[in-house]
């Protein structure tokens, strides 16, 4: 059976009905709504995503950075730098630095092979009048790893400061020339009661340039039989900053928290000493995560500095900021790890103490 035209119009009216009622003010609006809701929705959606992969290129990053700080430092170990080589115009620097390292280290089993580059270095100081110094360039070599083991190494600085030439200098020197580096402890009694504190440590020559700062606390230890002096304690640190000559390390603030288990930038700094001090890329922390909490050390590597700076001194001071007031009889302790720097003249066969 056919629709008559009655029956046509009645529909169209039913419909445009229906189209007036959805096109009304208020269903139009709920469309919108739920238009932006949706949206909404997935704009959540897209930035948790971006979130989650912005951590995993952070971790990326992160791992990234360690692996090309040990490849840095394991380089670092093929490096020697000779002072006092004269330049001559058919010298023959491979032959006079394998004559070094043979005849003063004693090491007889380095070959000509064994040195990979070389090259002088043009000296960065300059005198008063603007002139450079008339001492020559340094020579920089590059080899492969025949470091001596550490009862031939002792053997070779026995020797090399049993020289009565060099005689003179004092069994700490010689460690610091063996080492690479020395140390020095300062400690600071904190004001009570205060949530920041700014200490003007030290100010060093520029030759024992700070490479690692260790800072700590202690409360109420002194005269104290019962308290167990080994340990250090937690005094809600909330930022340490190391200043040298205005410049920082770490450039921003740390933004610890303890109390909410939000100290994994102190903890790593903490675990990344080891391998960074030692060239290796062993990590074995003697506390864990949860002992780190009440027993913390602050770690700041300032080791990879701009070398061009250049300064006659180095002005080190912290930035210490707690969450809560300093306790009674509490005690800031600062360890620096400093380069130790003695200059060998081999044609002379002197050595001159810089530090």
């Amino acid at each position: 059976m056919g629709l008559t035209r009655r029956d046509l119009d009645e529909i169209a009216g039913i419909v445009e009905s229906k189209i007036k009622n959805i096109m009304n003010d208020d269903n139009l609006q709920k469309f919108a709504d739920k238009i932006i809701s949706n949206i909404s929705r997935k704009y959540d959606e897209i930035i948790s995503d971006l979130k989650l992969e912005m951590e995993e290129l952070k971790n990326n990053n992160k791992k990234l950075a360690l692996g090309n700080d040990n490849l840095e430092q394991q380089a670092r170990l093929k490096n020697i730098r000779i002072f006092g080589i004269q330049v001559n115009e058919s010298e023959n620097l491979r032959s006079v630095t394998l004559k070094i390292i043979q005849e003063k280290l004693k090491i007889k089993s380095v070959n000509d092979s064994d040195i990979t580059k070389y090259h002088r270095i043009p000296s960065r100081n300059i005198n008063n009048d603007g002139s450079k110094p008339p001492s020559p360039p340094a020579v920089l070599m590059s080899g492969s790893e025949w470091l001596p083991d550490e009862e031939q190494e002792q053997e070779q600085w026995d020797v090399l400061f049993g020289d009565p030439k060099i005689s003179s200098i004092s069994s700490e020197h010689a460690s610091t020339y063996k080492t690479g580096n020395g140390t020095s402890t300062n400690c600071l009694l904190l004001p009570k009661g205060a949530k920041s504190e700014i200490w003007a440590v030290k100010t060093s020559a520029s030759v024992e340039r700070p490479r690692y700062v260790i800072v700590c606390f202690q409360k109420s230890k002194r005269d104290n039989a019962e308290a167990d002096a080994t340990h250090f304690d937690n005094t809600s640190i909330v930022s340490i900053r190391l200043a040298l000559n205005g410049e920082y390390w770490p450039n921003e603030r740390m933004q610890l928290d303890f109390a909410k288990q939000d100290y994994t930038l102190a903890y790593y700094n903490y675990t990344r000493f080891y391998s960074s001090y030692s060239h290796s890329t062993e990590v074995h922390p003697i506390l864990d995560y949860g002992e780190f909490k009440q027993h913390a050390l602050f770690v700041i590597d300032c080791s990879r500095q701009e070398e061009t700076m250049k300064s006659s001194t180095v002005d080190i001071k912290l930035e210490i900021e707690a969450d809560k007031g300093f306790p009674a009889d509490t005690k800031a302790y600062c360890i620096i790890v400093h380069d130790g720097l003695l200059e060998y003249f081999p044609l002379t066969e002197v050595v001159r103490t810089l530090i």
